[in-house]
């Protein structure tokens, strides 16, 4: 995740939005790509992972979306509230749109996507703080993981919650500046 939050990073906070600046800073990244397919080539060939598919075809990609974002609201509650922390928990995929988990599933997911570019103009730590924490989470999210159930993990949110704290962090600093009393 190192080359895409380090693009993310310069995508907020570099201040040349012209396409020529984009071009330029385009070119430092090519090293990292380059790393990074390596590392994805040797996971597939030579550490034998390719045995395994990358897309889980025991559900459809529908219904790992809808499992996932509903992952995230679980996943926000534990950085919230943590209690009854569990080193590995099952959550049941969610198999329609339709059911009552599907929908509130979705409602979350817009929300959260309207929120984070609702706030990229005005409030860019605020946004960058929530896109750093679904990002981290893209990888261990479920959409790709070929499992039959569902793996939601704590320790899969070190990384994830920095951005958590980044977006509380800054919600708080404002409030402070706004309120000073």
């Amino acid at each position: 995740m190192l080359p895409f939050a380090i693009i993310l990073y310069d995508l907020y906070f570099s201040g040349s939005e012209t396409e020529q600046g984009i071009k330029n800073k385009a070119q430092p990244y090519f090293s990292y790509f380059i790393i990074l397919g390596i590392y994805v080539f040797l996971r597939m060939t030579v550490f034998n992972f390719a045995a395994r598919p990358l897309i889980n075809a025991q559900t459809d990609i529908i219904s790992n979306l809808l499992t996932s974002a509903k992952a995230i609201i679980i996943y926000i509650g534990l950085i919230l509230f943590p209690f009854k922390l569990h080193m590995e928990r099952t959550l049941p995929v969610i198999g329609y749109i339709w059911s009552p988990a599907g929908i509130i599933s979705v409602i979350s997911a817009l929300l959260i996507i309207a929120f984070t570019v609702k706030l990229y103009k005005n409030h860019r730590l605020v946004s960058f703080g929530l896109v750093w924490f679904l990002l981290n989470l893209i990888p261990v999210s479920g959409i790709f993981m070929p499992t039959k159930k569902f793996i939601i993990a704590e320790h899969w949110l070190y990384l994830a919650s920095i951005g958590f704290f980044i977006f509380l962090g800054a919600i708080f600093e404002g409030a402070i500046k706004r309120n000073k009393k």
